[in-house]
């Protein structure tokens, strides 16, 4: 039923970030994470994949958060081998500062699933 308001209130946002002047980052993630991350939160995996998706192409550099979305909707839209790739670049890129944070955590009990 939330779907359509949160559509609403996701546009607003992103509308709101791309007037503001580069670097400015108002919020904890970026506006593509924060939309993924609504989108999971409401089972729209497709919707959810498609967002992290925006958010990966335009970073210059990838994102673990991003990444690890975009595991997680592969894997809860049934592609579980589409989710092994983007959880173990998650994976390299927090392995050095923080290996036993939740996101390791994670992509390491999901690449298990995956050999």
């Amino acid at each position: 039923d939330e779907r359509d308001e949160m559509r609403v209130w996701i546009e607003h946002a992103t509308g709101l970030a791309a007037r503001l002047p580069a670097g400015a980052r108002p919020w904890p993630l970026p506006p593509a994470i924060m939309e993924g991350e609504l989108w999971l939160a409401v089972d729209d995996h497709a919707q959810a994949e498609a967002a992290f998706t925006r958010a990966l192409a335009s970073a210059p550099s990838p994102s673990p958060a991003a990444l690890r979305g975009l595991a997680r909707s592969r894997a809860r839209r049934g592609d579980l081998a589409g989710g092994c790739a983007p959880f173990r670049e998650a994976l390299a890129l927090v392995q050095p500062t923080r290996a036993d944070g939740p996101l390791a955590v994670e992509a390491r009990a999901f690449l298990v699933l995956c050999k």
